[in-house]
């Protein structure tokens, strides 16, 4: 996993504009529907204990790539919210997706102050990703397992939009992660199963 630098003013602009539009609608309505997955906390789901544990089930061919844990609300592809929201759901999944050239769009979550996503590697549906994150005062955090050495980095959010990208999937080289935050905050994540795809849309993003 890598940074990448927002520099392009009309993707910057577009995603802001996603966040304006979120501050027009009533937030409540996607609060009210949050489900926490698991009965955990986010200390201990971004924890090394629950990263060994979700190793451990991945020796035993246990672990299936999803998040077993969570505290969130997807929107992506989700039809069963309010016409506004969908709305708003597919401008990100579908319109912005395409402008991206991006393959199609694989999160567009909110977290609420005490939200999180436990350990995974989405070895269900490997790809490239590019990840977006919001927070408005950047006191969150994406961490992530370099499959190379072990070692465990975390890369902590900035004010306003940050970018990632990454490989996911099974095997060696799967790069297992996880994030937390204490305010809320938003990910919209595209994915792409060509390597030159990913690196044109990475271009795209850090040219200004």
């Amino acid at each position: 996993m890598r940074e990448v630098l927002i520099k392009n003013k009309e993707i910057l602009e577009r995603l802001d504009g996603f966040i304006d539009t979120i501050n027009s609608m009533d937030i409540g309505y996607i609060q009210r529907r949050i489900k926490q997955r698991g009965d955990k906390h986010k200390h201990y789901a971004t924890s090394k204990e629950y990263l060994n544990y979700i190793l451990e089930k991945t020796k035993k061919k246990e672990f299936r790539g999803p998040p077993e844990i969570a505290k969130l609300f997807d929107l992506c592809n989700n039809y069963d919210i309010a016409k506004d929201w969908q709305d708003l759901m597919k401008d990100v999944s579908f319109t912005f997706a395409q402008e991206l050239g991006a393959q199609q769009n694989a999160l567009f979550c909110y977290y609420p102050e005490d939200g999180y996503i436990g350990w995974h590697d989405n070895r269900d549906a490997p790809g490239y990703t590019v990840l977006f994150n919001w927070s408005k005062g950047g006191d969150a955090f994406y961490r992530y397992r370099d499959w190379k050495t072990g070692k465990i980095h975390t890369i902590k959010d900035r004010p306003g939009w940050t970018c990632k990208t990454g490989w996911y999937g099974p095997g060696q080289e799967s790069t297992f992660h996880c994030a937390m935050t204490n305010e809320p905050r938003w990910s919209i994540a595209f994915y792409m199963r060509n390597e030159t795809m990913r690196d044109q849309l990475v271009e795209e993003i850090e040219s200004e």
